[in-house]
């Protein structure tokens, strides 16, 4: 398990086989999946919880419209959006000094951070570039001492196989989503692929998308 601060009871993740864990601030999440799966409306659930924790909350998207994102997320007054489709970066590391600016002012109070979506950083400037974005996300967390829990989205069978390993590599948590077509009727899957130091169970379990968020059952 991820030793916490003392000060900090530490994050709560609501997906299956890590309910009543805490993880410690300065934890990296990635999200994984091919396009269309799920993984924005995953990213916008893993908001509300942090809003419904009274975290300071952070939405960082560079693919999605700010007030679209607004619109699905219902305790959107304490939300923070920061819109990198409409300010187009000129250099990765923009987004890097925009979003630990915004980390910053919330002073050491915790912070929850979902960045929708990595891969869309590749196509704005170059795919080798990922890996090392995020191990500088790490560096800049452990420096400030930043009191937060980032989740990081990002689409598989873009970019080379290589580059996921590389992400998976450096991450704490890496949460994976992929379409069951097996049995005719394809269903969306979810589980846990891996984390650092922290018990989970790598079964699969069947999600649905509504207006009142993801809901989750285990698959047979």
């Amino acid at each position: 398990m991820i030793r916490l601060q003392e000060a900090n009871p530490g994050f709560k993740l609501q997906v299956p086989s890590l309910e009543g864990q805490a993880f410690a601030p300065g934890t990296l999440v990635l999200l994984t999946g091919r396009p269309g799966i799920g993984k924005s409306a995953f990213a916008k659930q893993f908001c509300r919880d942090g809003l419904k924790a009274r975290e300071n909350t952070i939405l960082a998207l560079t693919d999605t419209s700010a007030d679209l994102a607004r619109k699905m997320i219902e305790e959107d007054g304490q939300l923070h959006v920061m819109d990198f489709l409409l300010e187009k970066p000129h250099q990765i590391n923009d987004v890097s000094i925009t979003v630990h600016q915004a980390i910053q002012k919330f002073s050491g109070q915790p912070v929850r951070l979902a960045f929708d979506s990595l891969s869309t950083l590749g196509t704005m400037f170059n795919p080798a570039y990922l890996a090392p974005w995020l191990l500088d996300q790490r560096a800049r967390f452990l420096k400030s001492k930043a009191n937060i829990i980032a989740m990081i989205v990002y689409d598989t069978g873009i970019n080379p196989p290589s580059i996921t390993r590389s992400l998976q590599a450096l991450s704490d948590v890496v949460l994976e989503m992929k379409l069951d077509e097996s049995s005719g009727e394809p269903k969306k899957l979810f589980r846990v692929f891996s984390t650092r130091g922290a018990a989970h169970s790598a079964r699969w379990y069947h999600f649905t998308i509504s207006d009142a968020g993801i809901s989750f059952e285990e698959a047979p």
